[in-house]
């Protein structure tokens, strides 16, 4: 028969001899719990996002006068068309309402 060997320590054997779950002391498992405390601190990634070196911003130009005009007719173009979807908006509801008055409950 052949010899037998020495338990390696490492060996799948030895690490399912020894359970540390046996020797766990059983004072600590009584102690009440201690409180979850949120660390509060200032993000760093914040401060990695503006790190580095930046181009210089230019200021911005003032508007010249045909530049402002066309600006404004802009806005002003926006809001007529505002006021127009408003009015289909309330056309189309008001439809809405005649054809459901018209329908005709069967059970």
């Amino acid at each position: 028969m052949a010899k037998a060997r020495v338990q390696s320590k490492h060996s799948r054997a030895a690490r399912r001899a020894a359970s540390p779950s046996l020797d766990v002391d059983k004072s600590l498992t009584t102690l009440p719990r201690a409180e979850d405390t949120v660390i509060q601190r200032e993000s760093i990634l914040s401060d990695r996002a503006n790190a580095g070196v930046a181009k210089k911003k230019s200021k911005a130009k003032a508007l010249t006068k045909a530049q402002r005009a066309r600006q404004q007719k802009g806005i002003e173009r926006a809001e007529n068309i505002l006021d127009q979807l408003e009015t289909k908006v309330e056309k189309s509801v008001k439809r809405g309402k005649t054809v459901k008055a018209r329908r005709v409950w069967t059970n």
